[in-house]
């Protein structure tokens, strides 16, 4: 029991379960989430698909998506843009989102 709580407390188990406790799934949403948010891709009308984005585990609880969305400033033209976002997982579905960038593709 005593090996138990000085894991813990070093953080060891812990650390394991948040790494268990995320998928990349989980950061895709949350990624979609935050940047369909942005004024700089308002009217967004297409997201990248799960298959089509670049997800990475940078850390615990950390990722670093890579994806695109289309957006209809005006009918008839599609802008798109791409965009990076790094997350941090807060635990219980809570993210926290560190940088943000777009870069539009005409």
């Amino acid at each position: 029991m005593l090996l138990v709580l000085a894991l813990w407390g070093s953080g060891t188990v812990k650390n394991n379960l948040a790494w268990a406790e995320t998928r990349p799934a989980d950061a895709y949403k949350a990624a979609v989430a935050f940047v369909g948010k942005e004024p700089a891709v308002s009217g967004a009308v297409k997201f990248s698909q799960l298959e089509e984005t670049v997800i990475e585990r940078w850390d615990v609880g950390r990722w670093r998506v890579s994806g695109y969305v289309d957006t209809q400033p005006k009918p008839g033209v599609t802008v798109h843009t791409l965009y990076y976002c790094v997350l941090q997982y807060k635990g219980t579905d809570r993210w926290a989102i560190e940088d943000m960038q777009f870069e539009r593709v005409e």
